[in-house]
């Protein structure tokens, strides 16, 4: 009976997170036409790529190891662990990452969420190698089985829910003016959220003792799943907010900005109030055309969000230009 619990979970996430990798194909391609287009990807794509992947790894090798009467149980288990504990850091760190970015890279606030995620790192490692199998099924009625968990098991559920709520504070700590970018602040913390409910619950079934061992076993998957769409989504939202263009200094005077074979853009020196600037476009011996601007709050304030529908535009701390 258990067996058959394992594989239902198992087969429901990996069916999950599949719609779910086919409906978020699109913003992936996105991701690689930036990286063809020579615009270096930061390290929250490459952990957003990751994530979707280890995902669908963990819940692939779940499913077979719950299936299959093989004798490389433990081969199986291997990899498994290693995918998830790949999904628990890439989420981390996306997670980690979009706290970091409210705060605008604050060393204190740093230092504190960095260490908390590399002891995360290290406690799920020592999850990980809890998970014990026999090396073949008992018989050959029977699938691969895992073996009894040991009480060092609950250590990286704590820690990840420790970081977790470590995130909930600053995010809730520094709330954005802008009313697009509130909106994206919420969904981040929602997301950080249901991935700390579902370590939460983890823990609750874990301190109910052995007799909830199966529950244990059978709630392993949805925690890769939860990890995976709340990871993921809070990725995009950051993607929502990056410019498509690297971000340079701000400009104090009459100056140019040349990237790559990119246009040029002239910026002329700002009165002491202003939050726009005045700005002409050229390319080559094309004459100079006038393009709209929109103003960047010099306190840091965030980015407008119907830049996310603009192509081509220049970011400075001070100023938001655009092509048309």
């Amino acid at each position: 009976m258990q067996s058959v619990a394992n594989i239902a979970t198992s087969a429901v996430g990996l069916s999950i997170v599949v719609l779910h990798h086919a409906w978020l194909y699109p913003q992936e391609l996105a991701i690689y036409r930036r990286r063809r287009s020579k615009i270096t990807p930061g390290i929250s794509s490459i952990a957003f790529i990751l994530l979707r992947y280890a995902g669908l790894l963990a819940l692939i090798t779940s499913l077979l190891f719950a299936t299959l009467k093989t004798e490389h149980c433990r081969s199986l288990l291997t990899a498994n662990q290693v995918a998830t504990i790949l999904t628990i850091t890439c989420s981390g760190l996306l997670f980690l990452f979009s706290a970091i970015r409210r705060w605008q890279g604050n060393y204190v606030i740093s230092g504190i969420l960095g260490t908390l995620y590399l002891g995360m790192i290290a406690c799920s490692c020592v999850t990980a190698v809890q998970f014990r199998t026999l090396k073949t099924p008992l018989n050959d009625h029977l699938s691969c089985q895992l073996l009894p968990l040991t009480s060092l098991a609950a250590l990286g559920y704590g820690a990840s829910l420790f970081l977790g709520l470590a995130i909930l504070v600053c995010l809730f700590a520094k709330q954005p003016k802008h009313s697009a970018a509130q909106r994206s602040n919420y969904m981040v913390i929602a997301c950080v959220g249901l991935a700390s409910a579902a370590n939460l619950a983890w823990l609750v079934i874990y301190s109910l003792g052995k007799h909830t061992e199966g529950a244990k076993l059978t709630s392993a998957p949805f925690g890769v799943v939860t990890l995976v769409l709340t990871g993921v989504q809070a990725a995009l939202m950051a993607h929502e907010e990056e410019p498509v263009l690297p971000i340079v200094s701000p400009l104090n005077s009459l100056s140019s900005l040349q990237v790559g074979r990119s246009p040029t853009i002239f910026v002329s020196p700002p009165t002491p109030s202003a939050k726009t600037y005045n700005v002409n476009f050229s390319v080559g011996n094309r004459p100079e055309t006038p393009f709209s601007s929109y103003g960047y709050d010099s306190d840091g304030d965030d980015i407008p969000a119907n830049l996310k529908e603009i192509k081509g535009a220049y970011i400075t701390r001070e100023v938001v230009v655009t092509v048309e």
